[in-house]
């Protein structure tokens, strides 16, 4: 099995360069890490289509962004030269919210009260693990 470099850079997540450099910093640190062996490129933060399709066009590596507000479509990314889309901690953020909301209600005075308003069932959460 091949290992799979996929390595991240936070010029546009960390603001780390001025705005109107940040792409060519981008490329730059991405072509460095063609060079060292990288397999990939993550750019989280990268928004702007037109950067995005820069970086991809940039850089002979898969190119890969994080899901943030104002990311295009996954069929736009795909256009534009996306490879993969990361959820980031994004989903775990979003269980751990629901999970401390719930745990602070049912600490503070037993309520049982949960969300459950489109909760899945034991069944469905069953079927998530199993084999397709």
């Amino acid at each position: 099995m091949a290992l799979y470099i996929n390595a991240r850079t936070d010029v546009y997540l960390r603001e780390l360069v001025p705005e109107a450099d940040r792409l060519a910093e981008t490329c730059a640190r991405a072509t460095r890490y063609r060079q060292a062996g990288a397999s990939g490129i993550f750019v989280p933060k990268a928004l702007e289509p037109q950067a995005i399709a820069a970086i991809a066009r940039a850089v002979d590596l898969p190119l890969n962004v994080l899901a943030w507000p104002g990311l295009p479509s996954a069929n736009e990314l795909a256009a534009l030269g996306v490879r993969r889309l990361s959820a980031g901690s994004a989903i775990s953020q979003a269980v751990a919210s629901h999970t401390a909301a719930f745990a602070t209600s049912f600490l503070r005075d037993g309520s049982r009260e949960a969300p459950s308003e489109g909760a899945l069932t034991h069944r469905d959460l069953n079927a998530l693990f199993a084999r397709r």
